[in-house]
């Protein structure tokens, strides 16, 4: 089944544009297939140089893939330059990818000096706190102590969109102390089903963000959780993000089920994005 997914992966990067085409390459790299799609997406860093937004991705994949530090840089400077001009109209994208890099842009650190919970904050903002966290002398702990808080505030002053980008931002700060889980577990509790989409991205978070000594029995409650609601649209990718990051063979059954609807593309409501999703969460889980 590997080398069908594999295969079909690679359809999608060829027969799609733009960022499907990136995610599905993206998902070939993080397997550990870089070669047969570096020079494709060097091709598309040659036409797309000055398309705002998708350029970044583009930089953001090809650093990734390279395997020289000096040659990485390259890329990483592109995105930078992008971070550095204020007139940049993909400025968002660029300290988001820098933090998926975990490259420290210059100045980030400083948001750090005013009080969180009284500033009025951006999606700029909250990328510009995860990315403080690749500031000497800062770390994961703290920025994830911060996004905490901050998603608890949030909560209060019913910003969504908001929370949203705490719960995603989370998933990228390493496993909670058992502390720290559980309290984002009553957090999760509380929410309920109410918000559909907001309660998938909870749950996924409290999956990828499970500590060591959380419980299988703990685990399983969520993943439940998770899969009862997954006939939802909008709660499929983050259903797939979690097994994708953290399925095993206990969910294979699911990621594959998950993958043959996905790959349906006769459907009406078939997504070429989510089709590389799902075929990654079954990849990793093969291979992991």
């Amino acid at each position: 089944m590997i080398e069908e997914i594999v295969d079909d992966l690679h359809r999608i990067v060829e027969t799609h544009a733009q960022w499907i085409k990136l995610h599905a390459a993206e998902y070939l790299v993080w397997s550990g297939r870089r070669d047969k799609v570096m020079q494709l997406i060097l091709k598309e860093a040659y036409n797309h140089n000055q398309t705002p937004k998708y350029r970044i991705g583009i930089w953001r994949l090809l650093a990734q893939m390279e395997l020289d530090p000096a040659r990485r840089s390259i890329w990483e400077s592109k995105i930078l330059a992008v971070f550095n001009d204020l007139t940049a109209p993909d400025r968002l994208h660029a300290i988001e990818s820098l933090a998926k890099l975990k490259v420290a842009a210059p100045g980030t650190e400083d948001i750090l000096r005013q009080d969180l919970l009284q500033a009025e904050l951006s999606s700029f903002d909250l990328y510009s706190i995860w990315n403080a966290a690749y500031h000497p002398g800062i770390g994961d702990e703290k920025i994830r102590v911060s996004v905490l808080e901050l998603l608890t505030h949030f909560r209060q002053l019913h910003r969504v969109d908001a929370m949203l980008l705490c719960s995603y931002i989370l998933r990228y700060l390493g496993d909670m102390s058992y502390d720290q889980w559980g309290l984002f577990n009553d957090l999760v509790v509380s929410v309920g089903d109410d918000d559909v989409p907001f309660y998938a991205s909870l749950l996924a978070t409290a999956w990828i963000t499970a500590p060591k000594d959380a419980t299988s029995l703990d685990i399983e409650r969520i993943r439940l959780k998770l899969s009862g609601i997954a006939k939802n649209p909008m709660v499929f990718p983050h259903l797939l993000a979690a097994l994708a990051l953290k399925g095993g063979t206990t969910e294979l059954e699911l990621a594959k089920r998950c993958y043959l609807e996905a790959r349906q593309d006769e459907r009406e409501r078939y997504d070429a994005d989510m089709h590389a999703a799902a075929a990654y969460a079954v990849l990793s889980i093969l291979e992991g």
